[in-house]
């Protein structure tokens, strides 16, 4: 059936795009600090994996990296990312928390869609964009306060977060945030 398990080797720099794709049997990654890239689809479709352990040098995770892991509980992201790709994490629907490093600088395309589980965000005020759909689906989230740095907010950015209640944003989004449902309150805040 396949590896449960998967260390990857110490002279590795990066996990090449789609390099474990469909490895439904595969539990648990470890990587270590040397690693820099996560490719595209590099785990995407691994119905089975619940544990990442990310090494201390990862800074790119590329586009579907880990794209429907629906099994995948949580997410320590390490702090020398900077760079999420489109719909990375889209899909892992156990996901119930996520903390996002202080060198990310954009949310993008669907990064988060169909995180079903996904409750509490925590967003870096390094943050400057929240791409369409970044949210969209994450039926369990509540409450999202928007960093005063954050510039754009894409269309549907939260569409289908039928349980937000709650979103603070500052003062210059008014115009772009968007209620996801009509029992949602936005509390806009000066930009100071």
């Amino acid at each position: 059936e396949g590896e449960t398990s998967v260390t990857v080797p110490d002279e590795a720099e990066e996990i090449g795009d789609g390099a474990f794709y469909g490895a439904v049997a595969l539990k648990e990654v470890r990587l270590h600090g040397g690693i820099r890239r996560i490719g595209d689809g590099a785990f995407d479709s691994c119905f089975s994996l619940e544990t990442v352990r990310f090494g201390g040098g990862v800074e790119v995770i590329g586009e579907g990296a880990f794209r429907d892991c629906p099994s995948l509980k949580t997410l320590s992201l390490p702090p020398s990312l900077v760079f999420l790709g489109a719909e990375s994490f889209a899909g892992c629907s156990a996901v119930k928390a996520v903390k996002l490093p202080s060198r990310i600088r954009e949310l993008p395309e669907g990064v988060f869609r169909d995180c079903w589980a996904l409750e509490a965000v925590e967003l870096p005020a390094s943050l400057r964009a929240i791409e369409a759909e970044a949210f969209c689906g994450c039926l369990a989230l509540r409450e999202i306060r928007i960093p005063s740095t954050v510039q754009t907010v894409g269309e549907s950015a939260f569409v289908g977060c039928d349980r937000l209640m709650h979103i603070v944003a500052p003062l210059h989004l008014e115009e772009v945030i968007g209620k996801p449902h009509p029992d949602c309150v936005v509390q806009l805040r000066g930009n100071a």
